[in-house]
This record gives structure tokens, C-alpha cells and sequence, in this order.
């Protein structure tokens, strides 16, 4: 139940209520409550969905017949649902003073444009903390209000413009240290063995314009005479550019021009990827792969550049619920068992998959991306007792991070595959995990959120061996089971059935509202941010994926995603590399869709299978 401060009043959204109470046959079996997004099963018993799917997961059979029941056998009772939409509901702001009364099914819309709903002050994020419901808002902003920042709208509307010419700017060298990055690394590339006085004649100018001088001068830069009087004319000739070539500087912004400014509006299906012989459950997009896991219990590989299916992972006995894909750094020992050093692999690039079968198993890729890759099971990590829904890969610490359905988190080492630490975070299970700064963000099946502090293990040359966390701190308390997190700003996310609560953390997590506009729970969440805005996509049972906008919240797009429930969603950023944002959404309809912002009108949607 959301609410919302007015002086020293709260404005209570109340639960739907019924002008005529529902007949009892419209009654959900399992709480006894009228139905909320009916779901039918295949022996013809309709529960709430958030019911059944709570039922399944502790036994999978129908909780009347004791028929054997999946996740995969229930659908929405469209029938019961359209009985249900037709009847009337007070307005849940009535307690505000809203005596409106209409169809359930015209709902959300009144929520969204009455007159008594619960709002804040638009000035709040520069420190106006009025709330109040929607007219009170409007006249506390007017200009005979009382709001002292309304007054200063002028003032506050010329700083904001200042600041964003600076985010722009701050944008453009951001781009600018890539494309050095970028640069650096090619030539790194091209002559590994080259010492920095041996870099490219441009590169050089471009470094000592660039560089402070101290760290210029630490570098052998600025000195090119005496640095490089022992290199070869011919070397000299051969970094030479040729006239008419582009610069080292055009060469490599031109990279990052191309980089796609992601918009709702112009997202669209590129491509529907079809193999899985059951739903996906898990999904990750990596530098040049795309990787889904099944309840069928194989992985599959999908190449991003034509979206083929390269390669088919089997080893898992049940489904697999996660995917990440790292690149591991190999120990210096390593390198002393090849006889040629160019040929050592500096880093190798794993893929860690979790299961219900409470294991997690490592594959190692070829040490290049083709079009063909070699993918090689060398290790099976058998830590859990329990199924493993998150996993995340710490690159600063070299460590994997895994939590399960008991509520334990397990700490391991990404090369050798040691168990460095074992939490027990809750005495319930762990549905994701996300990560800000030090902070660590747990999701647990009680409505809880904690806070782990791994300051230690981020550590420069921190000890992993010796690894020692302090005790999680719950931060959040929600009503239900806590299914996705995600952070954007001072925001903390936290999808509970088909809500998605909103925390302030610059308040001490204080609960702000709810986003609503699923009709069944929220399974994954991703955060988009681009040059303008930062997006938050939600992914859900309903079909559905919905596009908000973070500040302010409110929905912008949904896109009608799949034929089945949507349990998977994964992104990869826009990159030099490789300019296009991907985002893919996998769902109980065996199919993956990839969603890429478009220019011009999307070509027809095709489908790549082995």
C-alpha cells in the first residue's frame, strides 16, 4: 500500500475495492481473496497468479487436484479477467477525497489522472520535500503558492542548462579518454613488446598535449631527442603516417561517433532467436556472444554479429538460472609453461553457469572470438546446496559471487575455482544481486534487501585468501518476495509481485511509491542510461517489457514482447567496438528477442536457428 506525506497527514492508497462485493466462485482457493491477475491451469483451476506461482515453487503440482503443475503450464484466465474488469471499484484515493466510481478495467488510467492521487513536489530533487495529492501539488507551485523554489523557476531553470552543457562536455572527453584507451590498447596489440619511447610519432604529441607533466616526464615523454636516439631510421619511416591519413585522434573518435543514443521510441525487434526446446531462463550478453540458459538445461551461444547459434553447452541435469561471462586474468605462473610468450593468453575468457541442480559449472572459450568457437567444461563448482539463482563476477577482486535458494552467498576465486568465503545472508533464498560502489545489494525471498560491505575484497591488492565481511545490513523491508533489483542515481528498485517499489537511498532508503502497470510479477530489471536520460526496463510473467523514465517516474513505452512469461533480460552497452546498445529479453515462449534503437524503419524480423 503506497502513501504519500501531506503536512502531518498520509494520503493511503487503499486495495482495490469492489462497489458490489465479487461473487465468492471469483475467490482465489489459495488466499481466499478476490482474484488478481487470474492465471488458469491445465486441470481448469484459476488462482491469483502470484498465488499458483508461489505454490508451484515450493511443490509443482495444483494445490486442489494435486495434478503435476510447472511454471510453463499456466496462463492467464482471460475469461475471468474480462469478468473482473467489467465490475466497479471505488477510486483507492477515495480516503483523499475521491468519490469516483468505474470498471476495474479503467483502473490504471484513473490512478495515473486523479485529481487526488498522491504526488510530489517537482522541485524536490532541489530540496522541496512537499507532498500532497495532485491539485494540492499544483497549487503549492503556483505562483501565489508557497513552494520558495517555484519562485526561483528562472534561476533554477538557467543553472540546470549550465550543468548539462558541463554533463555534455564531461561526456565528450569521457569519449575522448576511450578512444586514447582504444588506441593504446591496438598498438599494445600490435607490439607487445615495445617500450612506451617506441609508440607512434602522433600518439606521442597526442600524450605530451594531453598528459600533466610530471607523468609526461615519468614516462620518457617530451625527451623524443635522447628517448629515441637508439631506434632505426626505418623504424622512424615506418610510423611515419602517410599524407592525407587521418590522425591518430580523428581515427580513433571517428570509433565512438557511431555510438547509439538509446531512445524507447526508437527500439525494436531485430531479431527473434529460436533453438530452445523449453523456456529461457537466463540470459547474458558478452563482448561477442550471446548466451541463454534453459529449462531445457542446455546453453547456447549465439554470435552478435549474425546472431547464429555457434555452439550447444550441455553438462546441467536441471534449468539453468544464470549466466555471466568474464574475462580472468592468468596467473604469471601460467605464462612460464609457454615457450613463446606472444602466444601466452593474458586473459582467458570463462562463462560460470548456475542450475537447480545447486551447481555451477565454468567453460573456457577459444582464446579469440571466430565464428566458430571451442567452448571447454574445466570445472564444476559444487559449493551450494541449494538452487542458484544470481551470480556476479567482481573483475577488481578476481572473485565470483553466487547466492541461493537457502539464503547463502559464496565468495569463489575466478581462476582457481577456490572457495574463498561462505555467507549466510538470510534464511531465505537470494533472488539477485546487484552492486554500488563498496555495497554489495542483496534480494531475498523475505522482502528484504542487505547491504554487505566488500570494500575489502574490491581492495587494491586485497588479500582474497584471507577474506573476512562484516555482517549484512537490511536496509529494505517490502511486503513480498523481492524478485529484481536495480540502482539508477539515488534509486533503488525493487520489483515485489507485479510492483516495482521505488527507495531513496540518499534518504536512508526511505520508500518514495510504487511503479505500477504489470498485471503479473517482475522478473528482471536492467537500468539504461544514455548521454540524456537513464531508463529503467522491467521484464515480467505478463508477456510485457515496460520502459520508464527514472526522473520522473512514469512508464514511456511497452512493448508487447513475447507469447509467454518473460524470465530473462540481459543488455550490453554501446561500445567503441561495437556502436550498437543490445538488449535481449528471453521468455517462456523458447524464443529470445533482441532489441536494438534504430534510425530508420527496422527490416523484417528473421529468426536464426542451428
Amino acid at each position: 500500500m503506497a502513501s504519500s506525506r501531506v503536512g502531518h497527514d498520509v494520503i493511503e492508497e487503499a486495495a482495490t475495492a469492489f462497489v458490489h462485493e465479487p461473487s465468492a466462485r471469483l475467490a482465489c482457493p489459495i488466499c481466499t481473496e478476490t482474484l488478481r491477475a487470474p492465471a488458469l491451469t491445465p486441470c481448469r483451476h484459476t488462482f491469483c497468479t502470484h498465488c499458483i506461482f508461489q505454490a508451484v515453487a515450493l511443490k509443482p503440482e495444483c494445490p486442489l487436484c494435486r495434478a503435476v503443475l510447472g511454471s510453463d503450464d499456466i496462463h492467464p484466465n482471460l475469461l475471468v479477467q474480462d469478468l473482473l474488469d467489467e465490475m466497479d471499484v471505488y477510486c483507492p484515493f477515495r480516503s483523499a477525497g475521491c468519490t469516483a466510481i468505474f470498471p476495474l478495467a479503467e483502473l490504471e488510467a484513473h490512478r495515473v489522472a486523479c485529481a487526488s492521487r498522491p504526488a510530489r513536489c517537482p522541485f524536490r530533487k532541489h530540496g522541496c520535500a512537499y507532498a500532497a495529492t495532485w491539485d494540492a501539488v499544483n497549487a503549492h507551485t503556483a505562483p501565489d503558492g508557497d513552494c520558495p523554489y517555484a519562485k526561483v523557476t528562472t534561476f533554477i531553470s538557467e543553472t540546470c542548462s549550465k550543468i548539462e552543457v558541463l554533463e555534455d562536455a564531461l561526456a565528450r572527453k569521457s569519449e575522448e579518454v576511450d578512444a586514447l584507451r582504444a588506441a593504446l590498447l591496438a598498438l599494445a596489440s600490435a607490439d607487445a613488446a615495445g617500450p612506451v619511447a617506441s609508440i607512434a610519432p602522433e600518439l606521442r604529441a597526442l600524450l605530451e598535449e594531453n598528459l600533466p607533466e610530471p607523468i609526461a616526464t615519468r614516462l620518457g615523454l617530451g625527451q623524443s631527442a635522447s628517448v629515441c636516439a637508439g631506434a632505426s631510421a626505418s623504424a622512424a619511416v615506418a610510423d611515419e603516417p602517410e599524407p592525407g591519413t587521418p590522425s591518430l585522434r580523428s581515427r580513433a573518435l571517428s570509433a565512438t561517433a557511431g555510438l547509439e543514443v538509446w531512445s524507447p521510441t526508437r527500439l525494436e525487434c531485430a531479431r527473434t532467436l529460436k533453438g530452445h526446446t523449453s523456456g529461457v531462463t537466463a540470459l547474458c550478453v558478452g563482448s561477442a556472444y550471446l548466451y541463454s540458459g534453459s529449462q531445457d538445461t542446455t546453453i547456447r551461444v549465439w554470435s552478435l554479429e549474425t546472431f547464429e547459434c555457434l555452439a550447444v553447452l550441455q553438462g546441467h541435469a536441471y534449468t539453468v538460472w544464470a549466466l555471466e561471462e568474464a574475462f580472468v586474468p592468468v596467473p604469471d605462473e601460467v605464462y612460464s609453461d609457454y615457450d613463446d610468450d606472444s602466444d601466452a593468453p593474458h586473459v582467458s575468457r570463462r562463462l560460470f553457469s548456475a542450475s537447480s541442480d545447486f551447481s555451477i559449472l565454468v567453460w573456457v572459450a577459444s582464446p579469440a572470438a571466430s565464428s566458430a568457437p571451442h567452448f571447454e567444461r574445466v570445472g564444476k563448482l559444487e559449493v551450494h546446496t541449494a538452487k542458484i539463482y544470481a551470480l556476479r563476477y567482481e573483475p577488481l577482486a578476481n572473485v565470483l559471487i553466487s547466492g541461493d535458494a537457502s539464503g547463502t552467498l559464496c565468495f569463489t576465486h575466478a581462476w582457481s575455482l577456490a572457495v574463498l568465503a561462505s555467507v549466510k545472508i538470510r534464511d531465505a533464498g537470494i533472488s539477485a544481486l546487484t552492486r554500488a560502489g563498496d555495497l554489495l545489494y542483496i534480494a531475498s525471498d523475505d522482502g528484504t534487501v542487505s547491504l554487505l560491505d566488500i570494500s575489502r575484497l574490491l581492495a587494491p591488492l586485497a588479500d582474497v585468501s584471507n577474506l573476512e565481511l562484516p555482517e549484512p545490513v537490511v536496509v529494505v523491508q517490502a511486503e513480498s518476495k523481492i524478485l529484481a533489483l536495480a540502482l539508477a542515481g539515488d534509486y533503488l528498485f525493487a520489483s515485489c509481485s507485479y510492483t516495482i517499489g521505488v527507495y531513496n537511498m540518499a534518504r536512508e532508503y526511505e520508500f518514495e511509491g510504487v511503479l505500477k502497470g504489470h498485471r503479473w510479477p517482475v522478473w528482471q530489471m536492467e537500468v539504461v542510461t544514455s548521454s540524456a536520460n537513464t531508463w529503467l526496463v522491467s521484464a515480467s510473467f505478463d508477456h510485457r517489457i515496460m520502459i520508464w523514465a527514472v526522473d520522473p517516474d512514469h512508464c514511456v513505452r511497452t512493448l508487447d514482447a513475447h507469447h509467454g512469461y518473460i524470465h530473462a533480460l540481459a543488455q550490453r552497452p554501446a561500445a567503441s567496438a561495437d556502436p550498437r546498445h543490445i538488449l535481449a529479453s528471453g521468455s517462456g515462449d523458447r524464443t529470445i528477442r533482441v532489441w536494438i534503437p534504430v534510425v530508420a524503419p527496422p527490416p523484417a524480423a528473421s529468426s536464426s536457428s542451428p
